[in-house]
């Protein structure tokens, strides 16, 4: 679905027996949740997001965001968002859910284009059982 509508939030507070604030709140709060009024048409298939925080900011995120508004294909979505607490690497863009650390308009397209939309986990090591 990629989305949350709503009538959903009212009847996951109905459940939670939270009130539809609470709810909202939280679902608003972080950026990868995008909430849609029930008559609303839902997004496209892919958003992404670029972090106009101060961090980003300096390191060009604007830039960023400029060239994505014109080259972005058909399909998907520029947002703007607040903080990705991901300073360190400014600036971030992130592709569906797949985080792009020191961003460039080209990566971010190729990422798009790719269908590279949630990120590489990597492995864990495997424990070795205690006996």
């Amino acid at each position: 679905m990629g989305y949350l509508g709503e009538d959903l939030l009212r009847t996951l507070a109905q459940e939670l027996k939270l009130t539809p604030a609470e709810v909202f709140e939280v679902a608003t709060f972080y950026h990868h949740f995008e909430v849609i009024k029930d008559d609303a048409p839902a997004p496209p298939p892919l958003t992404v997001r670029v972090c106009d925080s101060v961090s980003c900011e300096l390191a060009g995120a604007e830039a960023l965001i400029e060239r994505l508004q014109r080259d972005l294909p058909t399909g998907s979505r520029l947002q703007r968002v607040p903080c990705v607490g991901r300073c360190q690497h400014a600036p971030v863009a992130i592709v569906g859910t797949n985080p792009l650390h020191e961003a460039t308009a080209s990566m971010t397209e190729e990422a798009v284009n790719n269908r590279e939309t949630e990120p590489e986990i990597p492995r864990l090591c495997q424990l070795e059982k205690l006996q």
